[in-house]
């Protein structure tokens, strides 16, 4: 059975607000910390490819690997850092004078972007309005994603509809031979998707058809 846990000094409310306001605080520390973290080390990496990545064009590709083995560090998560790094090169360049409101959760998002000045206008507008990081994304679907993909398909194509005849009707074919003794008065029943069967039909000036289930 649990027991309701009563406080009786008057100061608990004030205890309380400092406490969530102190765990609040280091939580926001901690997050601006992990963005501050993952762009420098990006950059690290960026520089570094830029100055030897002329040696292979895999090279990239080979010391992230190679970075995610020796420091047991997922290889996607240093790719991300890459990406933060060299899509907010501008910006960060300037003591790094990223929003300070904004996680890493918001810069995973924003790096999925690729056009710069699109980019800026949404980190911005994220930081203005508070957004989250899942309303970021949201954003990012409806305006950049949607859209790039109807402009990349281009025109609307009308879709083709298949001719289709009478249910049960069969078309007649001509045997492949007319010289041969057991051609001489059949015909073959095209039943669709190549699949045909012979079938005896005597040869008369009528129009022929086959009825069949």
């Amino acid at each position: 059975m649990n027991k309701t846990i009563t406080v009786v000094v008057s100061d608990y409310p004030a205890l309380r607000k400092q406490v969530e306001e102190a765990l609040l605080l280091g939580r926001r520390e901690i997050e601006k910390a992990k963005v501050h973290t993952y762009w420098r080390a990006g950059k690290l990496i960026a520089e570094h490819i830029s100055q030897y990545g002329s040696r292979s064009e895999h090279y990239g590709n080979q010391v992230t690997r190679k970075l995610a083995e020796d420091l047991e560090v997922s290889a996607s998560v240093l790719w991300r850092c890459l990406r933060f790094a060299q899509s907010f090169e501008i910006v960060a360049g300037r003591q790094l004078s990223l929003p300070e409101n904004l996680s890493w959760a918001h810069y995973r998002e924003l790096i999925t972007v690729p056009d710069k000045e699109t980019r800026i206008a949404l980190m911005k507008r994220a930081e203005k309005a508070n957004w989250t990081s899942e309303e970021l994304a949201q954003k990012i679907r409806q305006e950049v994603r949607d859209f790039s993909n109807g402009e990349a398909a281009g025109p609307r194509i009308a879709k083709l509809f298949p001719k289709k005849g009478t249910l049960y009707t069969y078309r007649l074919v001509a045997p492949e031979s007319a010289h041969k003794d057991e051609d001489a008065d059949r015909l073959w029943i095209d039943l669709g998707f190549e699949t045909r069967i012979r079938e005896y039909l005597r040869l008369c000036g009528a129009c022929v058809l086959f009825f069949g289930r």
